[in-house]
């Protein structure tokens, strides 16, 4: 009847509303929050469904936006790349008008597109949050959609544009007081000097990047620099001091419970302990990080993974490497795979 048709209605508006303020709510935390409000995305990820496709079905624009851009950020850091994908290019599609909400959205939509290796999507992506961005006057935001702008041109090896584009990211978010802009996109200039070789370089950028994230309590951005610190200090031949560095990053990402980020940093502990001689332990850390990786996670295998399973392919048998491969990847459990990571870093 009538009347049941609209309570169903009422209810579902309200329960839709309700997560709306609560997503948004969550994606506040820091620090030591930050993994509990992540699994608590977690628990309620169906009910966030559910929101996000009532919004739709009765296309509610902001209401959707709202979930969609509060939402995003577990999206990225839990692996949800597709899911979320579909739901911020929904969101998108619905709420056409200039927000600061729909700027935050166009940005996690860019990094999604991104990290799926979809450059050019992420690149009009981002050109659309900075115009926006620009219009509101919001000054951190420019500065965070130069930052990623940069990164695509650093993935594609301009490192001359991206270093001007992280350089003038950098100014605007030190001028906005945007200490998380400021922690990230030194964190970038050190990649630039890590891939172009200048090591002391880069080591002064990711300790001035890592002082920052730490301040902030920014479990994302201390894992993310200390990946890179690790690098570095396994290129100056301090391969203990790299490999600490490594072993914090996944004890983060662990802690975070996210399969990019912990795949990533299991491949660069593979390198690092396949260049000590320890050919047998970095295959297997390869296998886990692929089992972590999974094939539904929408990335790809990252640069040090192909490089890894290169180098051990020149010091082990194949079948022995194909192997210990298979028995790192019975390791498919996150919670298994990091403290197999962790362990082999202690014996590094």
């Amino acid at each position: 009847c009538l009347d049941a048709s609209g309570e169903r209605d009422r209810i579902a508006d309200s329960h839709a509303r309700h997560f709306a303020d609560y997503v948004e709510e969550l994606d506040r935390e820091r620090g030591a929050e930050q993994a509990q409000a992540f699994a608590a995305f977690e628990r309620e990820h169906d009910n966030i469904r559910i929101a996000l496709q009532y919004g739709v079905k009765q296309r509610h624009a902001e209401l959707v936006l709202r979930l969609a851009a509060a939402t995003g950020w577990f999206w990225f850091v839990r692996g949800h790349w597709t899911d979320g994908r579909r739901w911020l290019t929904e969101a998108l599609a619905l709420a056409t008008g200039g927000s600061a909400v729909r700027g935050k959205a166009l940005m996690t939509a860019g990094i999604l597109a991104e990290q799926q290796r979809e450059p050019d999507v992420a690149v009009g992506i981002y050109t659309e949050c900075l115009e926006l961005r620009r219009a509101l006057g919001d000054e951190a935001g420019m500065g965070a959609a130069l930052n990623n702008l940069a990164s695509v041109a650093l993935n594609r090896e301009d490192y001359e544009s991206a270093q001007n584009l992280y350089r003038e990211s950098l100014a605007i978010s030190r001028g906005a007081g945007d200490d998380e802009g400021v922690a990230s996109a030194l964190c970038n200039l050190g990649e630039i000097a890590l891939v172009t070789r200048d090591y002391r370089g880069a080591l002064a950028f990711f300790e001035e990047s890592l002082t920052a994230a730490r301040k902030l309590e920014h479990g994302w951005g201390c894992a993310l620099v200390l990946g890179n610190l690790g690098d570095v200090r396994i290129e100056l031949g301090e391969l203990h001091a790299g490999v600490a560095a490594l072993a914090e990053a996944l004890q983060i990402y662990g802690e975070l419970s996210s399969p990019a980020g912990a795949a990533a940093t299991l491949d660069r502990l593979a390198g690092a302990l396949a260049h000590a001689g320890k050919g047998a332990t970095a295959a297997r850390l390869l296998g886990a990080a692929d089992a972590v990786r999974g094939p539904t996670r929408g990335g790809l295998n990252s640069p040090d993974r192909d490089n890894v399973q290169s180098l051990l392919a020149e010091m082990l048998d194949s079948q022995l490497l194909v192997t210990l491969m298979a028995e790192g990847g019975e390791m498919f459990d996150l919670d298994t795979a990091v403290t197999y990571g962790l362990e082999a870093a202690r014996s590094a």
